[in-house]
């Protein structure tokens, strides 16, 4: 019997370590980050960012079950500064680095449940292929072009900047990082002809004088990549993702929602 209970306990413990039913619920407007969705996993070193079509799906599927409305962080600032009703449940759901994969993959599936997500771009890259993972061997994806954006943006898709380059914003001098910073929205609201404020650190890498330089370009607000509270009191410049991998299946994407985490 002792062993029995042993075992039990063991086994709850786990459980509960497993999938971070601990921890508390986070607060605020959750935001999830995703890179590519895509089956294709054959030639990458990281599988986890892209989730499969088919999980993808059931995810929205879930979210639209639930009653979530998806909101852009330009409605989000809107809300916050007092402008307009936020929705009752509210879900911000991020894209970074731009890939075509998006037009082809995932905006028919996030249009079939009418979610309008935020799109981060690397400015310097539009149009052309992902040159800043060469180093790390990983494959030549294609990123949208100009007329695919254009087209998204007409369909009330927001875009924001994923630096012009994507280079580690904190290895920068500051004069480097002011000028990657203003280049990328340069080229965004020259592109799409209106203003573009919010903005994703490549690599999730930010420190104060990057989030400086940020806001001093003109971004409104701008995301880090781990999870947390995006409540009245968070600060604009260091929005909290949760990042959605290819591994979680749809308990852990639930978990997720709750709690920032699924695993420790």
């Amino acid at each position: 019997m002792l062993l029995f209970c042993a075992i039990l306990l063991a086994a709850l413990i786990g459980f509960l370590l497993r999938f971070n039913v601990w921890r508390r619920d986070i607060r605020g407007v959750p935001i999830l980050m995703y890179h590519m969705v895509s089956d294709d996993t054959a030639s990458t070193e990281l599988p986890k960012l892209r989730v499969s079509p088919k999980r993808f799906r059931s995810q929205m599927a879930y979210l639209k079950a639930k009653g979530y409305q998806s909101i852009t962080i330009k409605q989000w600032l809107n809300y916050r500064n007092g402008h307009g009703v936020c929705p009752s449940k509210p879900i911000i759901i991020t894209f970074d680095d731009g890939y075509r994969n998006f037009y082809t993959t995932a905006w028919p599936i996030l249009k079939s449940y009418g979610f309008k997500p935020v799109v981060f771009l690397v400015t310097k890259y539009i149009g052309g292929v992902n040159l800043w993972d060469r180093e790390k061997g990983e494959p030549e994806e294609p990123l949208l072009n100009l007329e695919e954006i254009r087209d998204l943006a007409g369909s009330g898709i927001e875009f924001g900047s994923h630096s012009h380059s994507h280079q580690d914003l904190t290895r920068l001098p500051l004069s480097a990082v002011e000028s990657d910073v203003r280049a990328s929205k340069a080229v965004l609201e020259g592109a799409l002809g209106t203003e573009v404020g919010s903005f994703s650190y490549p690599y999730g890498k930010e420190n104060r004088q990057v989030r400086w330089a940020v806001r001093e370009a003109g971004f409104q607000a701008a995301c880090v990549i781990h999870p947390g509270d995006n409540d009245e009191a968070v600060d604009p410049f260091e929005l909290k993702r949760i990042i959605i991998k290819r591994s979680d299946n749809l308990f852990d994407f639930k978990i997720k929602l709750k709690k920032g985490k699924s695993r420790i």
